[in-house]
């Protein structure tokens, strides 16, 4: 009888255990003092014109209306086959999906976002991983659908080292080819995404 009793409390046990996350605490790495990351994400000044039907058409300025949506979700960093999860705030327990426009200007040049400022262990990590997607783009006297190619996820992995230190900042900046990623199918274009690591910076 008490063999079967400490049986039925090992798999009540096991049961109520909740579901491994992937967290850094139950990834192995030890992070007694942790630093910190931020990621950041802009556009090439460069790309700043796209052709509709016959019309070559600028990104505007002065009216503000001009926007591309660019959809932030998950992100973890990797090391190894270790990962940690990347917040969006250093107060932030849970992941938050964002939004940003990706042809937004300010005196003349498109603007730098922070996406993610995250406590993380300090190690060197050799990948970031970010899901990154698009719904519309207004410009000019059009507004459009926009939607990843058929069958792409929209988690992208950028295969960069970058080392944090204990106590430590370091920063990721990403840079987005925001019309030139765009391909028209139809009536809606398709985001290919052309974003690269353009710089790691150790504060």
């Amino acid at each position: 009888m008490v063999k079967k009793l400490s049986l039925v409390f090992v798999l009540i046990s096991i049961v109520a255990i909740p579901c491994c996350s992937d967290d850094y605490r139950l990834t192995g790495i030890d992070s007694p003092d942790p630093g910190i990351l931020r990621v950041y994400l802009t556009s090439d000044n460069q790309d700043n014109s796209i052709v509709i039907i016959d019309e070559t058409i600028n990104v505007n300025e002065e009216d503000g209306l001009d926007s591309l949506s660019v959809l932030i979700g998950q992100s973890r960093a990797y090391h190894d086959t270790n990962l940690v999860v990347v917040y969006k705030t250093l107060t932030d327990y849970q992941e938050k999906d964002q939004e940003f426009n990706g042809i937004k200007l300010s005196d003349g040049v498109y603007e730098k976002f922070l996406v993610y400022e995250s406590y993380v262990p300090p190690i060197e990590y050799d990948s970031l991983l970010i899901s990154i997607s698009s719904d519309y783009i207004a410009i000019g006297d059009y507004t459009m659908d926009v939607a990843l190619p058929d069958g792409e996820s929209p988690l992208m992995m950028f295969r960069q080292d970058f080392n944090v230190e204990p106590g430590g900042i370091t920063e990721l900046t990403l840079t987005l080819k925001p019309l030139a990623s765009l391909i028209r199918v139809g009536d809606q274009y398709k985001f290919f995404r052309d974003i690269t690591v353009s710089s790691v910076v150790e504060l």
